[in-house]
């Protein structure tokens, strides 16, 4: 039995749940960093965190199709468990590696502006 097209949904489900969570988060509460850098205008600020979180979208939605391209055909569940498991595992990670790239560009931003 093929198990892709049961991993291709459970893995849309996930990272789509991961994805939208998260962008959410960081939309709401990245606000206070981009009014703090822009604190004149807060309706050019506001667009910058839209700006921000399209960006944020399509480069997820953008690496969960590639990574869809790489997945081998899986014939066992165990095979199904571990493909899921680190391609979100990869996703989760660069996640992480992003945020704390742009808290620590706008905190340098943030220096430079004082």
């Amino acid at each position: 039995m093929n198990y892709n097209l049961i991993g291709y949904l459970v893995y849309f489900v996930i990272m789509g749940f991961i994805i939208l969570k998260v962008g959410f988060i960081c939309y709401k509460n990245g606000i206070v960093f981009v009014s703090s850098l822009l604190p004149n205008d807060a309706t050019f600020g506001l667009q910058i965190n839209k700006l921000l979180l399209v960006g944020y979208y399509l480069l997820n939605i953008g690496y969960i199709i590639f990574s869809l391209s790489q997945w081998e055909t899986m014939s066992t569940f165990k095979q199904l468990i571990e493909a899921i498991s680190s391609k979100a595992t990869l996703i989760i990670l660069g996640l992480a590696a992003l945020h704390y790239i742009n808290i620590i560009s706008l905190s340098v931003l943030l220096k430079n502006k004082k």
